[in-house]
């Protein structure tokens, strides 16, 4: 199912942190906060996004719950009874979008057994084990005549769909799909947003790190904005939305939070 939110309006995760970040407020912490900021407004700016709605075409954010497949129902189960693992955020994530990445962790989980992971091996190329994989790849193919960048905090997730897109459509890495990641170069970076920016280029979708991708980097060649991570902190997505829902931006953006449910 999903949930749609238009821009300039409280979303309900949005709101949930506000009443979760209240909670840790006395009545005098509140009011020594009330007095900062009305201290602070006179010369502190705070950019609330007008000159964006009044100028570009719209901005369209849904929140997705995708049922997870059999096959990563059982591995976030598992992983559900490592209360206390470092890992553990990390690997749900990763889980979240295909559980075959579990394979490519340097510190695997302890309930990975031999006979485990040839389960996992057996499904490394199946869509259907990962319903994040499976989303993604439907809408870069149903996104005729329009970009799409895919944003992780992890790079296995961004090798492993772009492997998929070669291996299902023929397509080839720097041609129809770009990567950006921290391993880039100031100067190959430029390189490849001119390229994925260019109406004219075969490329169709930008495998992009959450971190990498930050600030002052524009895509507005993107129309449709995949966040496969759950970032808790709210000011990371609006970081990595706004590289495609800025001033340059001809088209609407789409823009898909995935979440795995269970």
């Amino acid at each position: 199912r999903s949930h749609q939110r238009k821009h300039g309006r409280k979303s309900a995760s949005d709101e949930k942190r506000v009443r979760f970040g209240s909670t840790h407020c006395n009545v005098d912490e509140a009011r020594r906060i009330e007095e900062l900021r009305t201290r602070i407004k006179p010369f502190v700016h705070v950019y609330k996004g007008d000159i964006l709605r009044q100028t570009l075409r719209g901005l369209l954010d849904s929140v997705l719950i995708l049922k997870p497949s059999d096959l990563q129902r059982k591995c976030l189960q598992q992983l559900a009874s490592l209360k206390n693992s470092f890992e553990l955020d990390h690997w749900v994530s990763i889980t979240s979008v295909h559980p075959s990445l579990l394979l490519k962790c340097e510190h695997v989980p302890v309930f990975l057994t031999e006979e485990f992971k040839a389960l996992l091996r057996k499904h490394e190329k199946d869509l259907d084990a990962g319903v994040k994989t499976r989303f993604s790849f439907e809408l870069i193919k149903l996104s005729k005549g329009e970009k799409v960048l895919v944003f992780s905090q992890y790079i296995n997730p961004l090798d492993h769909l772009g492997e998929l897109l070669q291996d299902q459509f023929n397509w080839t890495v720097g041609r129809e799909i770009l990567y950006m990641d921290g391993k880039r170069e100031a100067k190959q970076r430029q390189n490849l947003i001119k390229i994925f920016n260019d109406p004219s280029s075969e490329a169709r979708v930008l495998l992009a790190s959450t971190r990498a991708c930050c600030e002052g980097i524009h895509l507005v060649g993107a129309s449709r904005v995949v966040l496969l991570d759950v970032v808790w902190n709210p000011s990371v997505e609006r970081q990595a939305i706004s590289r495609a829902y800025r001033l340059g931006q001809k088209k609407n953006v789409h823009v898909y939070h995935l979440i795995t449910s269970g």
